[in-house]
């Protein structure tokens, strides 16, 4: 009887070495050595396995080259990386904080400022005043509650003292020249006033120009008529000034954004900028009228021209001929000047008519024929007075002097009327627009309220109105 065939899973568990028991390994030998059928299909099993671990071998891995060892830092590196980034931290917190206090102070610091003002050791008190005048600038709210709190009228002075500049800046008011040399600021027609800039001078000063957001005042300094002028610039906060020319030639003009002032000297235009009113020269010879309002382009004025000068490729073009300076309008777009002569008064002498250029079209309109009089041959220091116009550009007044008097001639444009008030130097009109200063025949300030025909002086020449309700 011939021997049963291996079963399916038998061959397949031998074929590919399952089978656990040696003797049934032996016995299934013993059968396949006998039985040609089961010895092709071990063999063909067997074939099949090794295909099928061929198959399945993974791909040789190719080495990989071992990464450069880093360098070691040692210790003391690390712990100094470490402590300079956390200064970095600690200095960019510090600032922040910094940032948020008045002038660096902290809030306890400056309370206790406040409080030593009323202090009976004089050189306590002075300190404390000292320092809190170097930061009065963000201290409005302190300062004002500590004035309500107060008892004691030397404690309400020193601190009516500290708050000058921001009374300035929320009520206006005027700075003149005083007759011993000394600038000082008149709130309204009812103060006394209080003294501004130096308390010594080096020279007699003289109000100029109020930069357009109240903070600064242009003035000017003379020993004598036969010495140059100096020009300086004010900072009314920490009533500080910084000297910026030694030989001024005219009134300066600031740009609409205070951060230039341009003026005129014996080597020719500059622009005075920059936290220390560094001082760029134009290389161009003239008197500076106004800015643009980007502050990109100036006005300048040459005898028998103004032209308008790009600041940054130095080219200027011609606006218009005329006999002097001109002034802008509030809102930039219209020119007030004096043209060419329209007559001859005596030898050497002649009258000009005011006139009104509109930049955009390059209208000119006459509105005042013989308005001013002066030499008929100007240079930069013999020239007609510059125009002054009033914030709404509904009046128009200037100086018109002849040789035995002078006069404010004051024009109102809506009808043509014109009036004429007594008076020896030229006139600053409010911000509002109402009132107008001048100095008098009697070398005192004299302001007109155009609205109720009131007329109140105050001591001091040469006024110039200050900002009201300038950002401080």
């Amino acid at each position: 009887m011939t021997a049963p065939h291996l079963s399916p899973e038998t061959a397949v568990a031998h074929a590919y070495g399952l089978t656990r028991a040696s003797a049934e390994a032996t016995e299934i030998e013993r059968h396949v050595e006998t039985c040609a059928e089961c010895s092709q299909r071990l063999h063909r099993l067997r074939s099949d396995r090794e295909a099928l671990a061929e198959a399945l071998r993974p791909e040789p891995i190719p080495a990989v080259e071992p990464a450069p060892a880093l360098r070691r830092r040692r210790p003391w590196v690390e712990s100094l990386a470490a402590a300079l980034c956390l200064a970095a931290v600690g200095f960019a917190l510090f600032g922040s904080w910094r940032e948020r206090q008045p002038a660096g102070q902290s809030e306890a610091a400056v309370q206790r400022d406040l409080k030593n003002l009323g202090s009976d050791d004089p050189a306590l008190r002075q300190e404390a005043f000292e320092r809190l005048m170097k930061q009065r600038g963000g201290l409005e709210a302190e300062l004002r509650r500590a004035l309500e709190q107060a008892r004691d009228p030397e404690v309400k002075a020193r601190l009516d003292h500290l708050l000058r500049p921001h009374e300035m800046a929320r009520r206006g008011g005027t700075a003149s020249a005083q007759a011993d040399g000394s600038l000082r600021f008149w709130l309204d027609h009812s103060a006394s006033g209080f003294p501004i800039g130096p308390e010594r001078p080096p020279a007699p000063a003289t109000p100029l120009a109020w930069s357009p957001d109240g903070k600064r005042l242009a003035y000017r300094t003379q020993e004598d008529p036969n010495k140059p002028v100096q020009l300086h610039v004010l900072d009314v906060l920490s009533n500080e000034s910084v000297r910026v020319s030694l030989d001024l030639l005219q009134t300066p003009v600031w740009s609409p954004d205070a951060t230039k002032l341009a003026f005129a000297s014996a080597t020719g235009i500059s622009i005075a900028s920059g936290a220390d009113w560094a001082v760029k020269p134009l290389v161009t010879e003239g008197l500076p009228c106004f800015f643009s309002k980007d502050a990109g382009q100036l006005y300048l004025w040459r005898p028998s021209r103004i032209e308008c000068l790009d600041l940054v490729s130095r080219r200027s073009v011609l606006v218009a001929d005329a006999a002097g300076p001109g002034v802008v309008s509030a809102d930039g777009a219209t020119l007030y000047y004096f043209g060419p002569a329209d007559g001859r008064v005596s030898y050497g002498v002649s009258s000009f008519p005011l006139l009104r250029l509109d930049l955009a079209s390059g209208t000119v309109r006459v509105l005042k024929e013989g308005a001013s009089i002066g030499e008929t041959n100007q240079t930069l220091k013999s020239f007609p007075d510059r125009p002054a116009v009033s914030p709404k550009g509904d009046y128009v007044a200037w100086i018109r002097t002849t040789a035995d008097m002078s006069e404010i001639r004051l024009l109102y444009q809506p009808d043509g009327s014109l009036q004429s008030l007594d008076a020896a130097g030229a006139p600053a009109w409010a911000p509002s627009g109402l009132r107008l200063a001048f100095e008098n025949r009697r070398h005192e300030t004299q302001i007109l309220d155009l609205g109720d025909a009131r007329i109140w002086e105050h001591p001091g020449v040469s006024p110039v109105w200050a900002p009201q309700n300038s950002n401080r």
